[in-house]
């Protein structure tokens, strides 16, 4: 049998997500603020948005990690 790669080099560990960068990106109205983590088979992101934030574009694809703050 195969081992499944998808994620399997990534080490267990703990996040302080205050540690990591917020980068800003417009919408068609307000702003979403991406901290990002990047790993070979995996992109992990929280994204805060601003009161009244509309989206200037719709991912097909979808999200699969949702927190909730």
């Amino acid at each position: 049998m195969q081992k499944n790669k998808f994620m399997s080099n990534i080490t267990f560990q703990t996040i302080d997500w205050d540690q990591i960068e917020k980068t800003e990106h417009a919408g068609e109205a307000g702003a979403a603020f991406w901290q990002t983590l990047q790993y070979p088979d995996l992109r992990m992101r929280i994204v805060t948005y601003t009161p009244g934030y509309l989206a200037d574009h719709w991912r097909q694809k979808g999200h699969i990690i949702h927190y909730p703050c």
